[in-house]
């Protein structure tokens, strides 16, 4: 991971209590509407607006993988698979800025994907 940006961002994109809440990957297949399902972790970059809702997740390697809805432009997002390791690495002027942060005022777990979308288009 980028230590230069977790050190300007001043807070891990994923610390240890998320990784251990985060649902397993594969396990919200057939259970219902994905709006339905709730949100593990929330980043966003407050530059451009983008943002990513990790729904399950797992470690692969040095790094972690996560399903989840991506919206790098409003109303043009899709479900798909992130990593971690794009999340962190992902920064601007010439690499002393992080483009991308937890949102650290959402609670794990606690409002579904639905919720976030409407909240975003309203």
């Amino acid at each position: 991971m980028n230590e230069h940006n977790e050190r300007t961002r001043g807070h891990k994109l994923l610390p240890a209590d998320l990784i251990a809440a985060m649902p397993a990957m594969g396990s919200g297949d057939g259970t219902g509407p994905t709006e339905d399902r709730l949100v593990g972790v929330k980043y966003f970059s407050p530059y451009s607006g983008a943002v990513w809702y990790a729904l399950e997740g797992q470690v692969v390697g040095d790094d972690y993988e996560f399903f989840g809805w991506a919206e790098l432009l409003p109303g043009c997002g899709e479900l798909g698979y992130f990593m971690l390791s794009e999340l962190a690495g992902a920064s601007g002027m010439g690499g002393m800025l992080p483009l991308v942060e937890r949102d650290c005022y959402v609670g794990t777990l606690t409002r579904t994907l639905g919720q976030f979308r409407k909240e975003r288009a309203a």
